[in-house]
């Protein structure tokens, strides 16, 4: 749920902002544990849009390191 379009309940609309923090807190992260000294600047071009568009905000950096 985005939550901008959250218009429910409080309840709801803090759920919704949760997530979207979570989310992106995960995604910050992953990015911050790329190994970026090893990796040229193409590779970190690729793995910062892999993290861009992972579906479940919660998957594992280690999914990355390949």
């Amino acid at each position: 749920m985005i939550p901008l379009l959250s218009m429910g309940p409080k309840a709801e609309q803090r759920k919704a902002f949760s997530a979207a923090y979570a989310a992106l807190e995960n995604r910050i992260k992953m990015f911050v544990a790329l190994p970026i000294g090893q990796l040229d600047p193409l590779k970190i071009k690729q793995k910062a849009n892999q993290i861009g568009r992972l579906s479940d905000p919660n998957r594992s950096c280690r999914d990355l390191r390949r």
